[in-house]
């Protein structure tokens, strides 16, 4: 690159899709609005498009130049990095895998930790911590130890509700039916993970895509 001249910024708004140069045009999906050319200059237009200053990294010996992927950049905190996959042989070893299925057992977690479920009008949380819970209420129900009958039951919001025995096992119900799915498709995951015999597409697999999910 020639001294003294600045390449043009890149960047990748909240649709992924990357925008390269001053002459590339992303169309606001709610307003309809066409931003290019020096909105790409305006700290307003790109906080509204999502976007985030996106850095690429060339290709050397060993990367292919055509396959690419997006990641947090280490060296510039808010943005992306755009880097080659490397097209060098190499194995996917059961270190690489148990790594990777580590990653859709975190994001499980994370996504278990922020599910609620709406019974009877009111949401509550469906997290680990509840679903154990609320397990060991009704374990004790159906064993027919005295649990007193209705039931104080706090909701996502704080608020104490009183729910009969065949409330709280109808809310376990609900629970567990909305977090089940989310535990099958975690298995899918790994079992989708562990199929994978091509560097690239392991390496590319992103665990946390809520497509995959």
């Amino acid at each position: 690159m020639n001294q003294g001249i600045t390449m043009n910024p890149i960047y990748i708004p909240a649709t992924q899709t990357i925008i390269q140069s001053y002459s590339a045009r992303y169309t606001h999906p709610t307003t309809g609005e066409v931003y290019g050319g020096t909105d790409y200059d305006n700290a307003d237009k790109l906080a509204e498009l999502g976007a985030v200053p996106l850095r690429t990294e060339e290709a050397g010996v060993g990367f292919d130049v055509d396959t690419w992927e997006v990641v947090d950049d280490p060296d510039n905190i808010g943005g992306k990095l755009r880097r080659p996959l490397t097209t060098t042989a190499w194995t996917i070893t059961t270190q690489d895998l148990a790594a990777k299925k580590e990653q859709i057992d975190e994001e499980l977690a994370r996504r278990i930790e922020e599910t609620t479920v709406v019974y009877n009008g009111w949401t509550f949380q469906a997290k680990d911590r509840s679903i154990t819970s609320i397990t060991r209420v009704v374990s004790a129900i159906t064993a027919g130890v005295p649990v007193e009958d209705p039931f104080g039951w706090r909701d996502a919001d704080d608020v104490i509700h009183p729910l009969t025995h065949v409330q709280l096992i109808e809310l376990a119900a609900t629970m567990f039916a909305t977090i089940n799915p989310i535990f099958n498709k975690s298995f899918a995951l790994k079992d989708t993970v562990t199929a994978l015999n091509s560097a690239i597409d392991f390496r590319a697999f992103d665990v946390k895509e809520s497509g995959n999910w």
